[in-house]
């Protein structure tokens, strides 16, 4: 999917109609309006803080899998990789002195 237009595969997807039980995603033409909504309301914006870590995620892990040329296996309660040190390594940087991320 992109703005322009969208894909699926297989193409006959996009010819179902959905029903009224089906899920329906909200729309927003405007993020930081939406975002200045959600604040004033007290209510989550169409893309929070959590679904942004979720899918940068899956992104970091693709990169490593593709680094390192293998398999990554991801525990997504605890958010560690399992079994590869090389691999779970390279989740966080070495930060320069003085700053550090406190303990957990």
């Amino acid at each position: 999917m992109t703005r322009g237009r969208i894909e699926s595969d297989p193409p006959e997807l996009l010819k179902q109609a959905l029903t009224d039980k089906d899920t329906r995603l909200p729309v927003s033409t405007n993020h930081h309006a939406n975002w200045l909504a959600a604040i004033r309301n007290g209510r989550l914006p169409i893309c929070d803080a959590e679904i942004g870590h979720r899918s940068a995620t899956v992104c970091h892990l693709g990169a490593i899998a593709l680094r390192t040329g293998r398999r990554v296996r991801w525990d997504s309660s605890k958010e560690i990789i399992l079994g590869d040190e090389q691999q779970a390594a390279m989740m966080q940087r070495t930060y320069r002195a003085p700053w550090r991320l406190p303990e957990v």
